[in-house]
């Protein structure tokens, strides 16, 4: 593959693992994760260029089996009060390859677990039976851009917390100044899949 003068290759290594791609047309591409002479292509990954949101290679025990996995975060896009990430979580096998274990999108998550509804005055955000009641009207946003509900997801981040894969989603009620607080998402493995094993909401203090 032939990559123009601009391009060139971002390496990142923690532990005996090193993953690499490279940057072209300010984008990362083409990641190679290896360890020893042992490789895996992803020609379908992408993160910004932007050094402040550089991958990242983590190698921690995040499902209690005394073996650490090897998690790689991305940042797919940024901006004004917006952040994407996505995670990917690999286990090693015994030829010294990883094997990918599926993550649930936290969007999804929250889609599936978070019921909301949104008045003039109040936003309310119903995680089971926790019903969390915010008073919209301390934030400092147009009340004519107010949204029609809560809306989630304009930051989505991922983290390795106490040895635990976390995800905070963001939650909002207008465009600008409408930020109320984020979902956090913490997961556990259960059936060969990383799911959601606590839900809480956090809610923005307002003074």
């Amino acid at each position: 593959m032939s990559f123009g003068k601009t391009s060139k290759n971002i390496v990142i290594t923690k532990n005996n693992v090193e993953l690499s791609a490279y940057e072209n047309n300010g984008r990362l591409m083409d990641f190679i994760l290896k360890k020893g002479n042992k490789k895996l292509s992803f020609p379908t990954w992408k993160n910004v260029s932007n050094p402040t949101y550089s991958p990242q290679l983590l190698s921690e025990d995040i499902n209690n089996d005394g073996l650490k996995e090897v998690i790689v975060i991305l940042t797919t896009g940024y901006g004004s009060g917006v952040l994407f990430q996505e995670v990917h979580v690999f286990n090693e096998n015994k030829e010294g390859l990883f094997d990918e274990v599926k993550v649930e999108d936290a969007l999804e998550i929250v889609k599936d677990n978070v019921k909301t509804n949104l008045t003039n005055s109040t936003a309310s955000i119903i995680i089971g039976d926790k019903d969390i009641n915010i008073d919209i009207s301390k934030f400092p946003f147009d009340p004519q851009r107010k949204f029609e509900n809560v809306a989630f997801g304009s930051i989505t981040q991922y983290k390795v917390l106490n040895h635990s894969l976390v995800a905070e989603v963001s939650a909002t009620v207008a465009p600008d100044g409408g930020y109320i607080g984020d979902i956090s998402i913490l997961y556990k493995l259960k059936r060969g899949t990383y799911q959601a094993g606590k839900i809480k909401f956090t809610p923005t203090i307002i003074k």
